[in-house]
């Protein structure tokens, strides 16, 4: 699963991403109510060594596809 990383307010949220390909999420992303507020496209385990390393949350699934 991919994940995207949230800035501003929201820095250390990650919300997971309806598709496998990166590039698909992107476009979505850029179209999407969070096309402000997105910085970039990570893997999980990515996703989990940047919390583990400076904190953070993942959103539940669900979330991917209020996008």
């Amino acid at each position: 699963m991919l994940y995207a990383s949230l800035t501003g307010p929201l820095i250390g949220v990650y919300i997971p991403l309806p598709y496998d390909d990166e590039g698909e999420n992107r476009a979505l992303l850029n179209k999407s109510k969070l096309a402000k507020l997105w910085c970039s496209v990570y893997t999980e385990d990515q996703v989990d060594g940047m919390i583990e390393e400076h904190g953070g949350v993942k959103l539940p699934a669900r979330w991917s596809l209020n996008l």
